[in-house]
């Protein structure tokens, strides 16, 4: 089974914060509409603001990017951040388009597809 947002819906998870469950995670913030924030990659901790975070940054690391070009190259920074800080050295994608610990990524995949199974999914 495909786990898409919509599927996740389901059992009342709606974003990648409520996926992560505690663990921590990297997700792209796109500008907003004023410009005053900039797009690019956050590494969020659930339950730690790190800091050296700038206070406008709720607590989380931010790797900006100013193109398209370096969007990239900013992800693969705030990987090797989220390596120094955490130790985890393979990623995978979630279904919200976050990154996350591979182990982790399996195992609350598997534990959604049993929750949606258990509903009749």
């Amino acid at each position: 089974m495909r786990l898409t947002k919509k599927l996740i819906a389901k059992i009342k998870i709606y974003n990648a914060y409520e996926y992560a469950n505690g663990s921590p995670y990297i997700s792209y913030r796109p500008n907003d509409s004023t410009g005053w924030r900039t797009s690019g990659w956050q590494l969020i901790h659930p339950n730690h603001k790190f800091k050296e975070a700038h206070w406008s940054d709720n607590g989380s690391l931010m790797f900006s990017n100013w193109s398209r070009e370096d969007k990239n190259e900013k992800l693969l920074e705030a990987q090797k951040k989220f390596i120094e800080i955490f130790g985890e050295t393979e990623f995978a994608k979630t279904p919200f388009g976050s990154w996350m610990d591979k182990i982790f990524v399996d195992r609350r995949n598997k534990e959604i597809t049993n929750l949606l199974k258990d509903i009749g999914e």
